[in-house]
């Protein structure tokens, strides 16, 4: 018999190739805290938060005096948090291989990948950063994967919470047709979420079934879509919330 030989999941170090605003981005969307599968990281959230909370102080007064001590200092910051990123990003890797082994699915590795704010070098999988890919005062710049070629709609809820892994509790929702957005005007230091949900149109499922949730290559779910036999959408008024999201996404505001 033979047996399917299940490929290793590979955690992307591209953050180190980043610009000091992007690695603090990039950083602040790392989220341990509260994960069923990542218990034990080597640098806690609280801990990325600092290095990250460091950089940015050295980086904004290096913008009114670019001084070779605090051109050092920066330096050494971001080597600081890049260890540290590197560091989770291999113990990543290990959280995720031992559940591609447990479940016999890597998807599922993917997934914590994801999920903790990583990328995966796996074919399709670290191209560009996904979510929170740059930042500024007041702002984040986020992006996600389009689910198919063509035309398709973005939806995206988001707003402020408490902290890191708890999804806020009051949000509002943006609509795009382009798959990336900047959020404006957030105030400096709260922690800023959003969650996104593709939709694509009728014309893209499939003739033989009236409802499907296409998949890309990258196994990128777009919403559930319902259609009649004549092609028009279908709504059930009774759903309130037909859309389906993928996890929430969280970082600090600069």
């Amino acid at each position: 018999m033979t047996v399917k030989k299940i490929p290793k999941i590979n955690v992307s170090r591209a953050f180190k190739e980043l610009s000091t605003p992007e690695i603090i981005t990039f950083a602040l969307g790392t989220k341990f805290t509260g994960d069923a599968d990542a218990t034990d990281p080597i640098h806690d959230d609280a801990e990325i938060e600092g290095f990250a909370g460091d950089l940015q102080d050295t980086h904004s007064l290096r913008q009114i005096s670019k001084s070779t001590a605090l051109t050092n200092q920066e330096h050494s910051q971001f080597n600081t948090l890049s260890d540290a990123l590197d560091d989770n990003a291999s113990y990543t890797e290990i959280i995720a291989n031992k559940v591609v082994k447990e479940t016999g699915d890597i998807n599922n590795g993917y997934n914590v990948v994801t999920r903790l704010g990583f990328l995966y070098t796996n074919k399709g999988g670290g191209k560009r950063n996904i979510g929170f890919i740059n930042s500024g005062t007041g702002w984040l710049h986020a992006y996600e994967a389009k689910t198919l070629k063509g035309l398709e709609g973005h939806l995206w809820e988001h707003g402020t919470t408490l902290a890191k892994g708890t999804p806020p509790t009051i949000t509002k929702k943006v609509f795009t047709l382009e798959c990336d957005c900047i959020f404006n005007n957030i105030p400096s230091g709260t922690v800023f979420a959003y969650r996104h949900a593709s939709i694509v149109p009728v014309s893209h499922i499939p003739s033989s079934s009236t409802s499907a949730t296409p998949k890309s290559a990258k196994g990128k779910t777009a919403s559930l879509v319902t259609k009649s036999k004549a092609n028009h959408p279908v709504f059930d008024v009774n759903v309130d919330n037909p859309y389906q999201y993928g996890d929430w996404r969280y970082s600090i505001v600069p």
